[in-house]
């Protein structure tokens, strides 16, 4: 279920778009290598890992 979730989440236009929007107003693309982008795909996948987490441990309380 939590890779599901993950999927999801990971597949929905609406992220996508926003990290589109926003990413580059605070990076410099242009001057971003290929340990860089491993690094902020890391960090993304963390955060949202982080918060899919947090929202199942939430509803396993609330179960």
């Amino acid at each position: 279920m939590f890779i599901a979730g993950l999927l999801v989440t990971l597949g929905n236009p609406k992220i996508m778009m926003f990290y589109l929007a926003l990413l580059p107003t605070i990076i410099d693309l242009s001057r971003i290598g290929t340990v860089a982008w491993f690094e902020l795909t890391l960090a993304m996948l963390i955060v949202l890992m982080a918060v899919d987490f947090g929202w199942a441990l939430l509803a396993t309380r609330a179960g």
